[in-house]
Formats: C-alpha cells, structure tokens, sequence
C-alpha cells in the first residue's frame, strides 16, 4: 500500500517545482516585457532629442547667416590685397549666404515637420511653423542651395588641379548665386531672425522639460 507520507512528499515537491517554473516564466516574461520598453524609450528619446536638436541647429544656422552681413565691397578690397591665387582658393569671407541659407534652412525644417509635430510642445510647434510660413514667403530660390554646392565643388577641383583660370571663374559664379539669391528675397530680415530664434528658445524648453 502507498504510503501516503511519501505521496504528500512528491506531490508537495511537484507542485513547488511547478510554481517555480511558473514563477521564472513570469518573471522572464516581465523582464523581456521591461527591455523592450526601455529599448523603445530609448530610440523615441534618441528620435526626439536627435530631430528637435536638428531644429535648433537648422535656426542657429539662419540666425548666425542674418547676424553676418557681409559686404562685397569689403571683400573687393582685400581679394586685391591678397592677390589673384590667394583671391581665387579663399571662400567669399564675409559675404553674406542669407539668400541662400533661407532655402537650406526652409528645406530642413520641411523635413523636420514630423518630429516637431510629434515631440515638440505646443508653443514650439506654433512657432516653428510660424516661422516655416515667413520662410515659404520669401520669395527665396528653391534651387541657390543646390548651384553654390555644385560650384564650389567645381571650385575645389579645380584648384586641386592648379586650374587656377577655371576656379577664378567658379568663384565668380560662386559670387552670382550668393548676389542673386540675396536679393531675390523679400522678407524682413530682423522678424526673421526674432522668429527664428523663438523657435529654438521654444525647442530648447521641450528639450529640458523631460530631463
């Protein structure tokens, strides 16, 4: 006859052996439930940080290419100064880009419209597109941005190539496109750069509110 000592014994032990495994499994499953969410807080918080960091890098740019005027006069006189090797490999310093960088900047911020729809408070959002608004305005040059790359490569080559001659002609059509794309533009200056630079206080505010 069984002994029901023993019985209770293998029982008792199976039922403790099954609670056991039962309690690893959910304890795994808890755990694995845990590391995906931490992996997905972690890539929206990269996605976030990584696209409103792109936002206020896109306006920092503006801003700083309407503080830097330029002045093509100034620029005359020192390429005489330097000489025509020296005038031709030098970049057009102090030669204001705004022109150009109002179509830069109105492309990345078209780009950025998701993430700042998505992550950003709504007092950056009002901003943002605020300023996207004024930009699409403009007037400016879809295409300055994409002419001034290619042509600056053209110039590099060129001088690489000691083809002096043919970089002199690139950096006077480097000048051209800046010229043209400057006053083809017809916003205020001085609203552009206070709207600007209420999107990157508005952005850097959303940034911090999460730390």
């Amino acid at each position: 006859m069984p002994d029901p000592v023993a019985i209770t014994s293998v029982v008792a032990s199976g039922v403790v052996a099954v609670g056991a495994l039962a309690l690893t499994w959910g304890n795994g499953v808890l755990h694995r439930r845990h590391e995906r969410q931490t992996a997905h807080d972690e890539r929206t918080w990269s996605t976030r940080s990584e696209g409103l960091f792109a936002v206020v890098g896109a306006c920092r740019s503006l801003v700083d290419s309407i503080d830097r005027p330029g002045s093509f006069g100034a620029i005359d006189t020192l390429d005489r100064e330097r000489g025509e090797y020296e005038s031709t490999v030098h970049e057009h310093i102090g030669v204001s880009e705004v022109g150009v960088k109002v179509a830069d900047v109105a492309d990345r911020l078209h780009a950025l419209v998701p993430v700042m729809e998505v992550y950003g408070s709504a007092e950056a959002r009002t901003a943002f597109h605020a300023l996207r608004r004024m930009l699409r305005d403009s007037d400016h040059d879809p295409n300055a941005s994409d002419r001034l790359a290619a042509i600056r490569r053209g110039k590099t080559a060129a001088v690489d190539a000691k083809d002096y001659r043919s970089a002199a002609t690139a950096r006077r059509l480097e000048r051209e496109v800046l010229e043209s794309a400057r006053a083809r533009l017809t916003v205020d200056l001085d609203e552009l750069r206070e709207r600007a630079v209420t999107v990157i206080e508005a952005t850097r505010a959303s940034l911090e509110t999460d730390r």
